[in-house]
């Protein structure tokens, strides 16, 4: 399953959309394994729709540890490897705040152009895949 939701989030942060290839046995009924991973990928997209929904590929991308999408004014950083991404290079970017999925600020700090995320990741749940919304100033 945790494949699943990061090769969506992948998917998602690289402005593409993700096709799901499921049909039914002869009987009409799909497999519950199946059936279970799409409703736990409703769970994961419903709690993490304001990153997904009319956004576009985003600039923070570090293959293997984390991805992101964009809307107005806020980017969405879907990181799937906390160990490889408590440094996110910030390039031209100002974040002026840092939310969870929850939208409850986060600590963080800015040091040499890079987003400090150590103390958040070290408190994130066990996820496949953890969202947080950067504000742009």
């Amino acid at each position: 399953m945790n494949e699943v939701i990061i090769d969506l989030a992948k998917t998602i942060g690289d402005g593409g959309n993700y096709l799901i290839n499921l049909g039914p046995k002869p009987d009409g009924t799909f497999d519950e394994v199946q059936a279970q991973i799409i409703r736990d990928m409703g769970k994961w997209v419903k709690a993490h729709a304001k990153g997904i929904y009319g956004t576009r590929a985003g600039a923070f991308i570090s293959e293997g540890a984390y991805t992101s999408t964009q809307k107005g004014d806020s980017s969405f950083l879907f990181v799937f490897d906390p160990s490889n991404s408590q440094s996110i290079p910030l390039g031209d970017y100002d974040v002026s705040d840092v939310k969870d999925a929850e939208g409850n600020s986060i600590d963080f700090s800015i040091q040499s152009g890079d987003l400090l995320l150590a103390e958040a990741m070290q408190n994130i749940p066990a996820m496949p895949v953890v969202m947080f919304e950067l504000l742009h100033k």
